[in-house]
């Protein structure tokens, strides 16, 4: 595998741009989305709409092949002045866990470089892409919106406010954050993090269970040292088999205080 991230030129990458969009789409959205829309999501009408406008899109190649995309520019909700937005961005599936969605993603923030504030909407049961957009410090502003994709379908707009990250450092010393979230296995997932709670931080780790289409979590309690020890174990993100996750589970859920419990149910 050799990624290499570049500006959408050719006809070819503009077609390649269109079939992620299609693919990725029927492979990530099967159980957020209508299945009658998704139906009408033809190749044709991705083609159409990547023929549409090119510029901000960048795509990630393996080789000639087009394997995912990101599209940013302007942010089109009028609350937030002079913000920039991620209108999409998409990687398939045989590509999660290889770092291509970060590789698109540091690309637009770097060419967004200027922007105190950059948004985007995402489903809210896509709790996937959500912890993956926390990784980046994009965080929920409150703001949800309905749109009818045949059938009803939530989101929530997630916001990098770098005017809020510069606040919190306090001359050399950064300010301890309220709240942080870490997806470690985007394969079988698991991770953890940390909240403030009734005034205390009380660091969790999270599992989610393969044998109920891994959306069941698990989130429990754990010490501050075996928070630490995560971190340590897992500098970076990976793509865990059942193996290892089980391991994962065993040692840092197993045996611990269930705070939260449920589908779909992170803290």
């Amino acid at each position: 595998m050799n990624i290499i991230i570049k500006k959408i030129e050719t006809e070819e990458e503009i077609l390649g741009k269109a079939y992620v969009h299609w693919k990725s789409w029927h492979e990530a959205y099967q159980q957020i989305v209508a299945k009658s829309y998704l139906e009408k999501l033809t190749l044709k009408k991705c083609e159409e709409i990547a023929h549409s406008g090119i510029d901000n899109n960048w795509i990630a190649k393996d080789g000639e092949d087009v394997v995912g995309f990101i599209t940013f520019g302007n942010c089109r909700d009028e609350d937030l002045e002079d913000a920039a937005e991620i209108f999409a961005i998409y990687v398939l599936e045989a590509y999660y866990g290889k770092g291509v969605g970060s590789l698109l993603m540091e690309k637009a923030l770097e060419k967004l470089s200027d922007r105190k504030k950059i948004a985007l909407w995402v489903f809210k049961e896509n709790l996937r892409a959500i912890a993956f957009y926390r990784r980046f410090g994009f965080m929920p502003d409150g703001e949800e919106r309905i749109f009818l994709l045949d059938e009803p379908a939530d989101t929530i707009r997630m916001v990098l406010d770098r005017n809020r990250d510069e606040a919190e450092e306090d001359g050399d010393v950064k300010k301890e954050k309220e709240r942080f979230f870490r997806l470690i296995s985007d394969q079988i997932r698991f991770g953890c993090g940390y909240r403030t709670y009734q005034g205390q931080r009380q660091y969790f780790a999270f599992h989610g269970a393969p044998n109920r289409n891994d959306d069941y979590f698990i989130n429990a309690e754990i010490s501050k040292e075996e928070f630490e020890e995560i971190e340590r174990e897992y500098p970076q993100a990976v793509s865990a088999g059942r193996e290892e996750a089980e391991r994962f589970r065993e040692r840092y859920v197993e045996g611990h205080r269930v705070l939260a419990e449920g589908w779909n149910k992170l803290l």
